[in-house]
């Protein structure tokens, strides 16, 4: 019986053997498929393609807002009867702005401007046939501005971010003056003092144009600084600014 058991399993063995070899060199097209299906069929199965697809970088500031506080220094640059023989201070003030980043190239701003008190001294002495006079003024003026802006950077990476700025808005201007007229007769030597006050305001559109550079810090914080021109307009015009601008601001 084993002698039996032998030959019947070296039988078996030997056509599972012969069916290997056939099956690895038939032809596909023999077994029903096309060769180079079946081959990319087998591909597919022991590695499968990954599609990736490109995409732009994410945007660093479009969609995000900002808001920042700063300090200003202005530079008067008064025109009409508000030069003539005045001598004005220059002022220091604040600013408060926010935004929105339209894109990371272009924003939109507003902002409110205070400039405190641009003072003045004026004294003259006028000698007539009969009299004398003499002037002392004292002048104060301050003003504020709101403003819509555009800011324009230039296509940089960094954290160095320079644009340019152009604004439109309101200005309102305060002037305040206080002084003494002091008149003294030839003949009879008496002496008059009259006191003089004015205390006026306008308000009126204004033009904004300047330039600066943003110190971006990790994406959120940043300083500004800035130079930019302030122009009053109607009963504004002589009202002109050169304001130099240091300001922190937070991106959200």
């Amino acid at each position: 019986m084993n002698f039996y058991r032998h030959i019947l399993s070296a039988i078996i063995n030997a056509v599972t053997f012969a069916g290997m070899i056939f099956l690895a060199l038939t032809p596909a097209s023999l077994l029903g498929g096309d060769a180079s299906e079946i081959d990319q069929e087998f591909a597919a199965e022991e590695s499968p393609t990954l599609n990736i697809e490109p995409t732009s970088p994410p945007s660093a500031f479009r969609g995000k807002w900002y808001i920042g506080v700063g300090a200003l220094y202005s530079f008067e640059d008064f025109g009409g009867n508000l030069d003539g023989n005045l001598d004005w201070d220059d002022s220091f003030g604040f600013n408060l702005k926010g935004g929105y980043f339209l894109t990371d190239n272009w924003a939109l701003e507003g902002r409110f401007g205070y400039h405190s008190k641009f003072e003045s001294d004026y004294s003259s002495t006028y000698s007539g046939l009969s009299y004398t006079e003499r002037y002392e003024i004292n002048g104060e003026i301050t003003c504020w501005d709101l403003t819509a802006n555009i800011k324009g950077y230039p296509s940089i990476d960094g954290m160095v971010r320079p644009y340019g700025l152009f604004g439109l808005g309101i200005m309102n201007g305060n002037a305040e003056g206080k002084g003494t007229l002091t008149r003294c007769w030839y003949q009879s030597g008496n002496c008059y003092n009259y006191s003089i006050r004015t205390d006026e305001s306008e308000t009126d559109t204004c033009v904004r144009i300047g330039a600066g550079t943003d110190l971006v810090f990790e994406k959120q914080w940043g300083l500004t600084v800035e130079a930019s021109y302030l122009v009053g307009m109607g009963d504004l015009d002589n009202l002109k600014l050169f304001d130099l601008n240091i300001s922190a601001f937070y991106i959200f």
